[in-house]
């Protein structure tokens, strides 16, 4: 089963995340922070992480920059709720290829991880709900 690293800093948007990837079929991690994340990874390496770009401990750069040193191979999408672009541009510099401004739709994300782990799962979604995230 394929594990999913999510990383936000508010805790009910990573636990809509955690129990939708679980739902989904996957195996989930949850960490509030960069830091967080960064320990997680040491425990149990991911096949993707999603994180949060702009976070108080540790914020996503942070995890960005570590998990390319560390973990080089390992998919990341990157999400932010900032309409900042810059905030993307330098996700992307750093090696992140997918981006998802929040508010997006669940399916959106599962569509962005399968995409990540496995082409020929794109577009599988149906079997789960979809409901906005803010």
């Amino acid at each position: 089963m394929k594990r999913v690293l999510i990383c936000d800093d508010d805790w009910l948007i990573g636990r809509l995340f955690t129990r939708f990837f679980e739902i989904a079929g996957y195996e989930t991690d949850l960490a509030l922070g960069g830091y967080e994340a960064m320990q997680r990874c040491a425990q149990h390496r991911p096949d993707v992480v999603v994180t949060d770009i702009l976070m108080p401990e540790g914020d996503g750069f942070e995890l960005i920059h570590h998990l390319r040193q560390n973990l080089p191979g390992v998919p990341i999408i990157a999400m932010t709720g900032s309409p900042d672009e810059r905030l993307f541009q330098e996700a992307e510099r750093l090696g992140v290829q997918r981006q998802l401004r929040k508010p997006f739709a669940m399916r959106q994300l599962l569509q962005a991880v399968q995409e990540e782990l496995s082409p020929e799962q794109a577009g599988d979604t149906a079997a789960v709900a979809a409901p906005l995230v803010a």
